[in-house]
């Protein structure tokens, strides 16, 4: 809710769950999303087998626990920066080196998708802007007109794969997986035997650690 108070002021808010990085995803996040009226994710870690075993597309649609929530789930089957490093370099004026990869990438995606379309992700947290993909895109759509190639938003994305009204396969459960993408599963704060170790550790400064140092330090006074 404050985030979407902050967004406001900036322009409007983008109605897309983009949660590509943590490490998995509770089977309720469908539900939570929904609360705020958020029609869908997309993630890169926490899938495993069940991407396999489910016969999934990259476009699914994953159900809460009772089916009381569901939203679209968008696997970010190359992690969240497909198209992050492209090869920048020009020859006679052409990206050659960046169309020939975002190629490639399309057509790896393409044998996973449901639907015609297919997202890519230029940006990353490891690089800055490219002032350089509105060129890249319209180099594209001069070479591969059949193959229309956009910038734009999640949500906009989102609205495409969903306008087709696609009959998507379905998804139940937590994303607790690292096939694809590893997991540090020390991490999460929200598991119990953390939040014992960190109470233990806590009492240990409280009672002892402190205590003794302020005695320590009141006799050295003297």
């Amino acid at each position: 809710i404050i985030g979407h108070q902050i967004a406001k002021r900036f322009g409007r808010v983008m109605k897309a769950g983009y949660i590509p990085d943590p490490f998995g995803h509770i089977a309720q996040l469908p539900q939570i999303l929904q609360g705020f009226e958020i029609p869908s994710i997309l993630f890169w870690r926490g899938f495993g087998n069940e991407f396999e075993e489910n016969n999934l597309n990259i476009e699914f649609i994953w159900n809460s626990p009772g089916n009381s929530n569901s939203i679209l789930g968008i696997f970010l089957k190359q992690s969240y920066g497909s198209v992050a490093d492209l090869n920048l370099s020009k020859k006679s004026g052409k990206y050659k080196l960046a169309l020939h990869k975002i190629k490639r990438v399309v057509s790896k995606f393409e044998k996973f998708t449901a639907t015609p379309y297919v997202l890519l992700n230029s940006g990353s947290d490891h690089h800055e802007a490219r002032s350089e993909i509105p060129e890249i895109v319209r180099q594209w759509n001069e070479m591969y007109p059949e193959k229309l190639l956009e910038q734009n938003d999640f949500e906009y994305y989102v609205d495409k794969v969903l306008s087709g009204n696609p009959q998507l396969k379905q998804f139940k459960g937590e994303l607790r997986g690292g096939k694809y993408a590893h997991l540090l599963s020390g991490v999460f704060s929200a598991r119990m035997w953390i939040k014992q170790r960190n109470t233990a550790i806590e009492y240990l400064y409280e009672k002892y650690t402190e205590p003794l140092s302020t005695i320590i330090w009141s006799l050295d006074k003297y």
